[in-house]
């Protein structure tokens, strides 16, 4: 009887001991080795950075760049044909990882007018692995051969030729212009702000993370960026990249370091006024479906989430938008296929018959593209922060 509960006591032991281990990693040993690893960042970002000067290609003219695998070629080439259909005449480069991207689809996409494709890993001698995530943004855009580049993410649509957002005062007046994200809140967002602020300790405008009320900001589904004005911002942007295995852990992908990157280089930048809204199907009291983006101006821009309804296989009903008010909040609608992008307290608007036809014709588009590419469906280790910073879903 001894014996055993000698061995119970043995046990216990162990397992307190292990408790304290693991409260004392948890409660010091981790935020001191997070706080050193952040200490380390900052000085890296306060050097110059003689590689990233001498990888750095020479670029010019305009072009539009979208990153594209295997799971988002259907979305990315509705998003290039139906572009093409509007008019636009911008050179496009798709840029990919290396593997990524099957020959079939790649031969298909640079049989469209305008288009070429890059291999990031190859052309930077980079291991995929270091590009295979949002990160691949990040050097698609410093190292394509455009001096002015707009940004999209391959699950964006237009509702017309999206050419002319490189006049918008804005743009011209600071070589930056991004979108804002949707206005909601997150667990993680203390975090978030937590962490910037220790980079940018100050406020400025309507900055929610600089204010400490959310963890996003910015949208990383389209962006404005003239190199030749932002190099400094581009050498930022470069080293937080490289650090990617830190600093993710921290904000939700790159989204967010675009602008974090113009304000430590201390380059002006400009975000568009409005928030996003919803385009969708109206359900009850509530409009559901897609993220609405407006352009500078406030008109009608464009959507992200392609087509879809939940998956490839389903399109969404579009009959309504809603623009985002102070009222309105974001709802999660139970049986909603996309139920984070739910707009509650909102005017409903019918959309206009003309914009309807227009998204009848990309359905089109749609349907045919599907026998044409070869599709892979996502998987678990594909997953990267949602555009729209859903992590608390």
């Amino acid at each position: 009887m001894s014996s055993t509960e000698d061995l119970l006591t043995m046990l216990y032991w162990i397992v307190g001991m292990i408790l304290v281990i693991f409260i004392i990693d948890w409660v010091w040993f981790k935020p001191y080795q997070e706080y050193k690893q952040t200490d380390r960042i900052i000085q890296r970002l306060r050097q110059k950075n003689r590689v990233f000067y001498q990888t750095l290609p020479k670029f010019n003219g305009r072009g539009i760049v979208i990153v594209i695998n295997d799971t988002t070629v259907l979305a990315g080439s509705l998003l290039i044909l139906t572009m093409r259909r509007n008019l636009c005449k911008l050179p496009i480069l798709v840029c990919y990882a290396g593997d990524d991207l099957a020959e079939q689809n790649r031969k298909f996409l640079e049989g469209i007018q305008g288009v070429a494709t890059m291999a990031l890993g190859p052309k930077l001698d980079l291991p995929l692995e270091t590009i295979r995530g949002t990160q691949a943004r990040v050097y698609a855009l410093i190292y394509s051969p455009f001096e002015q580049v707009l940004l999209l993410e391959p699950d964006m649509l237009f509702f017309r030729n999206p050419e002319y957002l490189f006049g918008d005062p804005r743009y011209q007046q600071t070589g930056a212009l991004f979108w804002k994200d949707r206005k909601i809140q997150s667990y993680w967002d203390k975090k978030v702000y937590d962490w910037v602020r220790r980079l940018i300790p100050y406020r400025k405008g309507d900055n929610r993370i600089l204010d400490k009320k959310a963890g996003n900001y910015q949208s990383r589904e389209l962006m404005l960026f003239n190199k030749n004005v932002h190099i400094k911002t581009l050498e930022k942007l470069w080293v937080l990249t490289k650090e990617w295995e830190t600093i993710y852990n921290y904000i939700p992908g790159d989204k967010e370091s675009y602008w974090i990157s113009s304000e430590l280089a201390k380059e002006e930048y400009a975000f568009v006024p409005s928030y996003p809204g919803v385009i969708g199907e109206l359900q009850m009291d509530t409009l559901c479906g897609h993220t609405l983006y407006l352009d500078p101006s406030g008109q009608l821009l464009g959507w992200s989430g392609s087509l879809f309804n939940g998956d490839t296989r389903h399109v969404t009903d579009f009959t309504h938008y809603a623009l985002f008010e102070r009222a309105a909040e974001w709802n999660k609608v139970l049986g909603a296929a996309d139920s984070n992008k739910c707009l509650k307290n909102a005017e409903y608007l019918e959309l206009p018959g003309e914009l309807r036809g227009l998204i009848n014709e990309y359905a089109r588009f749609l349907h045919d593209l599907k026998n044409q590419l070869m599709v892979r469906e996502p998987q678990p280790e594909d997953q990267e922060y949602d555009s729209d910073y859903d992590q608390d879903d």
